[in-house]
């Protein structure tokens, strides 16, 4: 059964992922700490309404930043001062007392 197929599937058997097995949708509910999902928009790899999906079903303290970009895990990259600031303020939210 091809989930993703092609090139896409193959980018995740090479990083050791099953991902018929390892679905974050199942789990996200589970996490008790603070969580910051950050996702590209135009992500071709990961459909951005998984994003949506993860958020919606995760427990507070939570936060979805979607990025204007269009690359897969690559935030960072595109700027560095915007996506460490972003992440530090989250982190400053949720453990500062």
């Amino acid at each position: 059964k091809k989930i993703l197929g092609g090139e896409k599937k193959a980018y995740f058997k090479i990083q050791g992922v099953d991902i018929s097995k390892n679905k974050p949708i199942d789990c996200v509910d589970k996490v008790q700490c603070p969580l910051l999902i950050i996702h590209s928009k135009g992500d071709k790899l990961v459909n951005v309404k998984h994003s949506d999906q993860l958020y919606s079903k995760a427990k507070k303290p939570k936060q979805l930043w979607l990025i204007d970009w269009d690359q897969h895990a690559r935030g960072y990259q595109k700027d560095p001062k915007l996506y460490e600031r972003k992440v530090l303020d989250f982190l400053g939210r949720c453990f500062t007392k």
